[in-house]
Parts: structure tokens; sequence; C-alpha cells
């Protein structure tokens, strides 16, 4: 099963990022094999990337906190 996690950046050292839809990447990691790619939030909107994710066949999403606005 593949994951999307919220990142501040490309690799899995970088930080969670707390933000859902305005976190720069998504770091989407194959839990089974441990390979992972990242990609760019482009949308930066809280309802877009969803779709972007779902397209990478990561069904879950795990972000950092609860964006509040």
């Amino acid at each position: 099963m593949k994951l999307c996690i919220t990142s501040t950046g490309e690799t899995l050292e970088s930080r969670v990022d707390e933000r859902f839809g305005r976190a720069p990447y998504f770091l989407i990691v194959d839990r089974e094999t441990k390979e992972f790619h990242a990609v760019k939030n482009t949308a930066q909107q809280a309802y877009l990337p969803a779709r972007k994710i779902e397209r990478h066949g990561a069904p879950r999403c795990l972000p950092g906190g609860n964006e509040k606005e």
C-alpha cells in the first residue's frame, strides 16, 4: 500500500509539513518496498492536491497537522 506524507522537501530526511493544501511536496511511499518519489504541490489549494495524490496511487495521506486559517 502506498501512503502520502506531506513534506517540506523531496527526500525522506525532509521535515513533515503540518499543512496539507500548502505543503510544498508530497512523498508517495510504498510501505512494502520502502521506495518513494516526491510530487511537487503545484496547486497550493486545500482540495486540489487530493486529486493529484490519488493519481499517484496513494489512497491515504498523513499530514503533519491540521491547517488552521
